[in-house]
């Protein structure tokens, strides 16, 4: 009767010490399995859409007007297209840029924000074209510190005398980071 209840506590220890634990840890391993197989299904799913998803990328980005973002694949790269943006757009409206100074960058998120404060001068109508241009550009661009002053001077229009403005406009666009 003692060999046998020694035999049953040592078999009852056998299971506990190492069957029981090498289940627990099968199952466990079973489980991770079925669940990156799921992820697995998932990502090629994903990559079969990859082509669809792409042409509908293309189309929405000509239908809305191009990218979003700033194009370089450095901020100093991401700068000068900043600034060669804002001063077309500063012609376009009627001005000349009068300086421009590149702002520190921030990371925010996954981007970085790239800024310029520009400097410019002309009448009311001549700032309307500017924040127009920079609202309608693309990729899109943000306005931050905004000073207007009067400069001083008058220029003869048709509807009548207008002020001269002295503006600085902070200008900011983003990058992928």
């Amino acid at each position: 009767m003692l060999a046998l209840g020694i035999l049953a506590l040592t078999l009852l220890a056998f299971y506990y010490l190492i069957v029981s634990p090498l289940e627990d840890a099968y199952a466990a391993n079973a489980d991770s399995l079925q669940e990156r197989m799921r992820i697995s299904a998932r990502y090629e799913s994903l990559v079969e859409q990859l082509p669809e998803l792409r042409q509908a990328d293309k189309v929405w980005r000509e239908r809305s007007g191009g990218e979003l973002l700033l194009a370089g694949t450095s901020d100093a790269l991401a700068e000068a297209n900043l600034q060669t943006m804002l001063k077309q757009v500063v012609e376009d409206a009627g001005a000349k840029l009068t300086s421009t100074e590149f702002l520190p960058v921030k990371p925010e998120d996954n981007f970085r924000r790239i800024g310029i404060r520009i400097v410019f001068s002309g009448d009311l109508k001549l700032l309307t074209g500017v924040l127009h241009g920079i609202e309608t550009a693309r990729p899109r661009l943000f306005a931050g510190d905004f000073d207007v002053h009067t400069g001083g001077g008058s220029t003869d229009d048709e509807e009548g005398d207008s002020q001269s403005l002295a503006v600085t406009l902070d200008v900011f666009g983003f990058r992928a980071g």
